[in-house]
């Protein structure tokens, strides 16, 4: 199981979950994209995290352009086929480890279905709907965002499993 993140909201939403596998005696690969560096000290990512790989790639510029290169990178050194490539959230780290994992990995989406209704701030709901897209598991903190998965077609492998960042606290 791969984890893909770079920034602070991330790391402190599967910081939990990592544990939790680790207690099942699974030990998952951690890659950070460099999306907020410096924005991750004093979080669980000097800790529960601090095996993680850094692409070492802060976002800069285009962020398509950004998103684009760290999917190139993922896809070409770190993932192969087969794959589960776990995202959270609506960060553009969230948004690159699923494009990258569109290309024969299995997409588990932690913080599923959230919606705003509002194209601002932009481009978060953009991303949310597009990783919706991609996934193959969801996983969303409330039945509500569950039921806007489905209101946009998405039916399977939808998981109610509450959020995770009440269990950081």
């Amino acid at each position: 199981m791969v984890f893909v993140f770079g920034t602070r909201p991330e790391v402190v939403k599967i910081s939990p979950v990592v544990e939790e596998l680790r207690a099942q005696l699974v030990e998952p690969v951690l890659l950070c994209t460099g999306q907020h560096t410096s924005l991750l000290e004093g979080t669980p990512a000097e800790t529960v995290l601090k095996d993680s790989h850094s692409l070492g790639m802060p976002s800069e510029g285009n962020i398509f352009g950004w998103v684009h290169h760290v999917a190139e990178v993922l896809r070409g050194e770190h993932l192969t086929a087969g794959d589960h490539v776990v995202v959270q959230g609506d960060t553009m780290s969230a948004f690159a480890g699923a494009a990258a994992a569109s290309g024969g990995c299995v997409l588990h989406h932690i913080e599923a279905g959230v919606r705003s209704f509002a194209s601002e701030p932009w481009p978060e709901e953009d991303i949310r709907k597009a990783i919706s897209g991609m996934a193959d598991f969801h996983y969303c903190a409330t039945v509500k965002n569950g039921l806007n998965l489905q209101k946009e077609g998405v039916f399977e492998n939808i998981h109610i499993t509450g959020n995770p960042v009440v269990t950081s606290l």
